[in-house]
C-alpha cells in the first residue's frame, strides 16, 4: 500500500503533529508521513497497529477536528442584488481613484469545491478565470506537486474542458453541494453586463479552488457527527491552505485566503493545529485569510459563567434533541482551577452509550466526585494533563486514593508544553459501575520517566 492509499484509506487515522519524526522519511506499512510546512506535518497511522481512538491514548491537540459548512443561499438562486456591496463599501472601492478589483491578486476558495462552467468564473472571452482546482475526492489523475492524493487541473485544462459541449467528460469536478460556488461567486464573480446582471467583490482577481475531501467515517463516529452533515478533516484543510500557497509564491502575487467553514470543537482560543498554522501563514506580508466567523449565535450551542467569591455552582441545560443517536460535549477551563462536573439527566441515570470529553489545560486538575447516589452520577473521570504529578498526594497532601476521585496523569517529553490544551474523559458507566473500574485505570498510569 503506497502512502496515498494510506491517507485515503478508513483503516488508517490521522494524526496532527508539529515536529517530524525521525522515521518521516523511511517506508513502512504502518504509516505514512507528509509535511504541511516547517515542522508542522500529518502521520497517517495503521489504526490495527495503534491505539484505539481516545482522547486518553492520544493528546486532544493531536487529534483532526471536524468542520461544517455556514448556511448559505439556496443554491440555483440567480437573484443579484447590488446594495449590500454598496452599502458595505466595496462598489466604491472599486471605482476611480483606487479600482480595487483584485487585479494581480489570487483568490483562493478552500470548500466543496467550484462550479468551474459558470459564467462568473469566466472572462468575457469565455476563458476561465481559475488558475487551478485541487479535487481532494478525485483520485483519477494527476496530484499537486509535493501532494500525495486528489487530482489537479489547471487552467489550460479547464479551458479545453469548457470548449466541450459536455466539459465534465475533461474535467469531472463538480461542486454538488453548491457552498464553494456561491462564497466564491460572492467574493469573486466575474462582472457580467457591465455589473449590472452579476458583480463580486474581487472581479479582476485569478482563482484558485480546492474540493475538501468528507472526514473519514472513523472520525465521524468518534465526534458522533450525523451521517447527513458535511464534515471536514482539519488536516485536509491544512494541506489545501499549504496548495493554496504554492501558488502564489510560484506567480510571485498576493494571496487571499477563504475559509467558509467553521467548528464548535475546541477552547477558540487559537491553539489548534489549524489556527496556529492560519496565523502562522496570515504572518506573510501578502498573505491574508478570511474565515468563517460563525451564523450560529441565536442556537445556543455554548455556555460559559464565571466563578467569583459566593458562586461556587454554575448550572446550565444541556437540551438533547429527541432521537439523538449521539453528540460530544467540550468542557473548557482556566488554569489552575480546580473543577468539579456533574451531569444529570431528567431520569437521574445514564446509559453506557459513549463518552463526555473533559478538557483542562496544562497544570489544571479535572474531578468529578459523586456526591450523589451512585445510580445518579458517573462513577468517576480520569484526567489526562501535561503534568509532572505522578498521584494524588502529589497535589493534594494528605488525600488518599479513593473511589470518590481517581485522577488520571500522564507526563511524556513530547506532551510536557506549558500552555497547551490537554484532555480526559467522563466513562459513560450505567448504575452497575463500581471502583473495581476506577482502580483498572488507576493502576493503568503511566510510570514516571
Amino acid at each position: 500500500m503506497n502512502c496515498r492509499e494510506k491517507i485515503l484509506s478508513e483503516d488508517y487515522m490521522s494524526i496532527l503533529l508539529d515536529y517530524v519524526p525521525e522515521e518521516a522519511n523511511q517506508e513502512d506499512e504502518a504509516f505514512c508521513y507528509q509535511q504541511v510546512d516547517g515542522t508542522l506535518g500529518i502521520y497517517y497511522l495503521d489504526r490495527s497497529a495503534v491505539l484505539p481512538l481516545s482522547p486518553v491514548n492520544y493528546l486532544y491537540r493531536y487529534l483532526p477536528q471536524l468542520f461544517c459548512l455556514g448556511a448559505f443561499p439556496a443554491a440555483g438562486s440567480r437573484t443579484f442584488r447590488p446594495e449590500p456591496l454598496e452599502g458595505s463599501g466595496i462598489l466604491a472601492q472599486q471605482r476611480p481613484p483606487l479600482e480595487l478589483t483584485g487585479r494581480r491578486v489570487v483568490m483562493a476558495f478552500i470548500d466543496t469545491g467550484i462550479s468551474y462552467e459558470n459564467p462568473v468564473f469566466r472572462y468575457s472571452d469565455g476563458s476561465s478565470r481559475i488558475l487551478a482546482i485541487w479535487d481532494q475526492t478525485d483520485q483519477s489523475g494527476q496530484s499537486p506537486e509535493g501532494f500525495l492524493y486528489g487530482t489537479e487541473y489547471v487552467r489550460e485544462q479547464i479551458d479545453r474542458a469548457l470548449e466541450l459541449e459536455d466539459p465534465h467528460s475533461l474535467v469531472p469536478e463538480k461542486d454538488e453541494i453548491g457552498h464553494g460556488t456561491a462564497v466564491a461567486s460572492v467574493a469573486a464573480g466575474s462582472r457580467l453586463e457591465e455589473g449590472s446582471l452579476f458583480t463580486g467583490a474581487a472581479p479582476d482577481c485569478e482563482i484558485v479552488a480546492v474540493k475538501l475531501r468528507p472526514a473519514k467515517q472513523y472520525l465521524r463516529n468518534f465526534y458522533l457527527y450525523p451521517p447527513d452533515a458535511e464534515v471536514f478533516q482539519e488536516n485536509d484543510v491544512m494541506m489545501a491552505i499549504a496548495y493554496a500557497i504554492s501558488w502564489a509564491k510560484k506567480l510571485e502575487m498576493p494571496l487571499s485566503i477563504c475559509l467558509g467553514i467553521g467548528s464548535s470543537q475546541g477552547a477558540h482560543l487559537g491553539t489548534n493545529a489549524l489556527s496556529q498554522y492560519v496565523d502562522y501563514v496570515a504572518n506573510f506580508s501578502q498573505v491574508s485569510v478570511s474565515a468563517a466567523a460563525g451564523n450560529e449565535g441565536n442556537t445556543r450551542n455554548h455556555s460559559t459563567g464565571i466563578f467569583s467569591q459566593g458562586r461556587e455552582q454554575i448550572v446550565t441545560e444541556l437540551r438533547v434533541a429527541e432521537r439523538e443517536q449521539g453528540f460530544t460535549m467540550e468542557f473548557w477551563g482556566e488554569p489552575p482551577e480546580i473543577y468539579n462536573l456533574s451531569l444529570q439527566s431528567p431520569t437521574y441515570w445514564f446509559k453506557d452509550s459513549g463518552t463526555v470529553l473533559c478538557f483542562c489545560r496544562n497544570e489544571g486538575v479535572c474531578e468529578l466526585y459523586p456526591d450523589r447516589a451512585p445510580d445518579r452520577i458517573f462513577a468517576g473521570i480520569y484526567p489526562i494533563f501535561s503534568s509532572r504529578l505522578r498521584n494524588l498526594e502529589d497535589f493534594y497532601p494528605g488525600k488518599e486514593q479513593t473511589e470518590r476521585t481517581v485522577p488520571y496523569v500522564a507526563s511524556g517529553r513530547r506532551i510536557d508544553i506549558p500552555g497547551y490544551l490537554f484532555s480526559g474523559t467522563i466513562a459513560l458507566y450505567n448504575r452497575d459501575s463500581s471502583g473495581g473500574r476506577q482502580k483498572q485505570h488507576h493502576d493503568n498510569r503511566l510510570p514516571a520517566p
